[in-house]
């Protein structure tokens, strides 16, 4: 193995201060991508499955771009082959998060899919259950069964009135293969960095993998990457800017110093802002029963999360844990 391989060490850990203003930031452009899909959509009067995946496809094709500087400070035997295995998968479940979330905005309201799509700290406590060996504790399973009982809530509720029902069962049934995906995506992303990719090569790796997987989708769906209009075009490059530089660069920063479960309890608040942000935009007001819902589902995430043993070197442990199976 070469000299020149990252191995983990002990990091100089930001302040308090500094982690949540990152956090704080991040979360906010996060926020926002909902309101550039939907205003995208509506700019084209377009709700079909291509494009969404041409929205998903192109957005990561910006961002890509952006982080070719990246690439060159990247060398040869630089980094451990897990560390970049790790990264390639989590650039993998970004791109099926991305299929599955955005296409579901197509189909159901934002509360109801930002909610859903936010089950993603249950994934992450079953994965490192299932993969880590950390078996949850008796609060981790109330908290589970509270969440699946606020999700399915939702779904039998957005569906009563619906002008078509098979259409929000399927917007709320990607919302949730998103929330696994994502899951999947932080927990890769979170090992990378911690076996010793730095960020800004674990985003340039991540972003290219998820791009190249998400750009022939919409040619398959005979859907163009040309002739759209203006205003769709401003809407990608502002998502590939805010939400996923910005936004997303935050989250992968602050992954580093915070396990991916302490993490989520920060990222709950998202749905709100999100649903907040639509009633600004778009003057869409949750129902009373998807606003009862998302709250069972938030106080059984919650739950879950505060049920986690969690220590500053926990992190460490899980990462040398991962690094050991996959050995």
């Amino acid at each position: 193995m070469s000299s020149h391989v990252h191995t983990y060490r002990p990091l100089v850990r930001p302040s308090i201060g500094v982690q949540l203003a990152v956090l704080v930031l991040g979360l906010l452009a996060y926020a926002s991508g909902v309101i550039f899909i939907r205003l995208a959509i509506r700019s084209e009067d377009a709700n079909a499955l291509g494009f969404s995946l041409f929205l998903a496809a192109s957005r990561m094709l910006v961002t890509a771009l952006c982080c070719i500087p990246a690439w060159w400070g990247f060398g040869r035997g630089q980094y451990k082959k897990q560390a970049l295995i790790y990264s390639t998968i989590a650039g993998v479940f970004l791109s099926l998060y991305f299929a599955t979330w955005m296409t579901s905005l197509s189909f159901t309201s934002i509360a109801a899919s930002t909610t859903l799509v936010n089950l993603n700290p249950l994934w992450v406590i079953l994965l490192s259950w299932l993969w880590l060996h950390h078996r949850p504790t008796q609060g981790t399973f109330l908290g589970a069964g509270f969440a699946i009982a606020g999700a399915i809530w939702i779904s039998v509720r957005s569906l009563a009135g619906a002008a078509t029902e098979s259409t929000m069962a399927l917007g709320n049934g990607l919302a949730l293969a998103g929330s696994g995906a994502i899951a999947a995506y932080v927990l890769f992303g979170y090992v990378a960095q911690r076996a010793g990719l730095k960020l800004g090569h674990h985003m340039a790796v991540m972003y290219t993998t998820a791009a190249v997987v998400l750009l022939p989708m919409p040619l398959l769906l005979n859907v163009s990457y040309f002739g759209h209009a203006p205003s769709t075009y401003g809407c990608i490059v502002l998502m590939a800017l805010i939400t996923q530089l910005l936004g997303h660069g935050c989250i992968n920063w602050s992954v580093k110093w915070i396990s991916p479960t302490a993490l989520s309890i920060f990222l709950l608040s998202e749905p709100l802002i999100a649903t907040g942000l639509g009633c600004l935009a778009f003057r869409e007001i949750p129902t009373l029963s998807i606003f009862v819902g998302g709250c069972i589902v938030l106080m059984g995430v919650t739950i879950a999360i505060l049920s986690q043993p969690s220590s500053g070197s926990d992190g460490y442990r899980q990462a040398r844990s991962v690094q050991t199976h996959a050995e």
